[in-house]
């Protein structure tokens, strides 16, 4: 990995952490100052308690909003304003009580606030599976290709996401509730997460220590055990011809990545500046493409490799 994209990355995996820190102050930190505005402040419980209620329906009016704008305002952007706010927030929580005529009127505007900001961070995680992905569920918004180019979105404006509902409730792992009548297994949905660009980790529900361990052995389960491209039986019509990286058509007789050079592509072309010198460092590109069709038969979304192979060696010039 170029030590540039390493520096990148990491920025993004600390850049996800504190946006967890934050989410977790914003809602258990204040909780704990309670006792001291009743003490300090003479405020009742009753009216204390109700600034949870108005922390709670500020995120939930800033994630309405939020998927209305945050387009606009830009995934960077809006991530470093959440953060801004919530500091600001906290702060004047120590602030404003104390020089407003009304101290609860000040922890309402500091409590608002504070609750944009952690609203915002929550609209920066994203629920990606086969399911949303194919527009089967109240979640699934948009089509496959407006998903695909949110996710390229991300990874070129070096936004992480962290993928939450990569099971899609559990419904995913039984055959009786898939939306596709045939069931995934919890390595499959993972597998699938991870590919799409701009995934930085896949956070599954947890119920116990079994649970735990049966995740984690993820890391050591083998290609077979991860292996999606059944996805490509049951993927609807405008999912035809769109390649989801899976290297399902792998082993290339070339020796090409053919997944990592449609994806270097794709993330050019939505403005990824770092993809262009990634593509240029693969061992081969795709000129090196000899057309023998042989990706195009073992693709399961029925990718006509081969063909945009000649187009991304034209786009490139190698």
């Amino acid at each position: 990995m170029p030590e540039q994209t390493a520096s990148n990355f990491k920025r993004t995996v600390f850049a996800c952490y504190r946006g967890y820190i934050t989410q977790g102050i914003v809602n258990n930190l204040s909780p704990l100052f309670f006792v001291i505005f009743q003490n300090r402040f003479g405020i009742s419980y009753g009216l204390i308690s109700a600034l949870i209620l108005c922390n709670f329906i500020t995120q939930v009016a800033t994630d309405v909003l939020a998927v209305r704008y945050v387009d606009r305002i830009g995934y960077r952007r809006a991530a470093v304003i959440a953060h801004f706010l919530a500091f600001f927030g906290l702060m004047m929580m120590g602030i404003l009580p104390n020089i407003l005529p009304a101290p609860y009127v000040g922890l309402v505007i500091a409590t608002i606030i504070n609750g944009v900001g952690g609203g915002l961070i929550e609209v920066l995680m994203f629920s990606i599976n086969p399911a949303y992905d194919y527009r089967h569920g109240e979640f699934a918004i948009g089509g496959v290709d407006e998903r695909q180019a949110l996710y390229r979105r991300c990874e070129a404006e070096g936004v992480g996401i962290s993928v939450m509902k990569a099971f899609s409730g559990g419904q995913l792992l039984r055959a009786a509730t898939s939306p596709f009548g045939q069931a995934l297994s919890e390595y499959q949905c993972m597998q699938y997460a991870l590919d799409k660009p701009g995934v930085l980790t896949v956070l599954p529900g947890v119920r116990n220590r079994q649970d735990v361990r049966r995740v984690l052995g993820f890391l050591t389960a083998g290609p077979e055990a991860r292996d999606y491209s059944v996805l490509g039986t049951f993927a609807p019509q405008d999912a035809a011809g769109v390649c989801v990286y899976c290297n399902h058509c792998q082993p290339c007789p070339a020796g090409l990545d053919i997944g990592l050079v449609n994806k270097y592509y794709d993330l050019v072309r939505a403005g990824d500046a770092l993809a262009k010198n990634h593509y240029a460092n693969l061992g081969k590109t795709a000129a090196a493409c000899v057309g023998c069709g042989h990706c195009d038969a073992r693709c399961p979304f029925h990718v006509k490799q081969a063909q945009r192979m000649k187009e991304i060696c034209a786009y490139f010039g190698a």
